[in-house]
């Protein structure tokens, strides 16, 4: 009974620890993340098209920038004038994909992809929202979304 019972533990605490080591997602072989500004629409009966564009809505993708920047990555974005060591090695840079939606909670999804196109980090940071979706519930939902990554 003690040997199952030691066995039961020490399987617990094995998997409790490869699960942890899973839960981030060392990026150091990349120097540089594109984060473009977020831009969303809203529904606007006066505007010739009936919606408008807003640009980076309750600073969606200002918040991730910085926290990649704490992370340690060079951050760019379509106003960065071109760097010539991207230009030189492409396999030094990740493309941002931000996505947010906002229901009963707030979710902003963040998807990084190498220079061929794949895959690298994808999380979503998720945020109640109390009051009506303020920035600081956005600000805590995009934290979440880039939190796992380590550099």
């Amino acid at each position: 009974m003690n040997k199952l019972l030691s066995l039961l533990i020490l399987l617990t605490v094995f998997s409790k620890n490869y699960s942890e080591a899973q839960d981030t997602i060392d990026l150091k072989q990349y120097k540089y993340i594109f984060v473009p500004t977020y831009k969303t629409t809203s529904a606007n009966s006066r505007s010739m098209h009936g919606t408008d564009t807003i640009i980076d809505a309750h600073n969606i993708s200002k918040t991730i920038k910085n926290y990649l920047k704490l992370k340690g990555f060079i951050v760019v974005d379509e106003n960065t004038v071109s760097i010539k060591q991207i230009q030189k090695n492409s396999s030094l840079l990740l493309n941002c994909f931000i996505e947010s939606t906002e229901f009963d909670k707030i979710k902003i999804s963040v998807t990084l992809k190498n220079a061929e196109g794949k895959i690298v980090y994808q999380h979503t940071g998720e945020q109640n929202s109390w009051e009506s979706g303020t920035t600081r519930d956005f600000s805590f939902a995009a934290k979440r979304s880039v939190e796992m990554i380590t550099h």
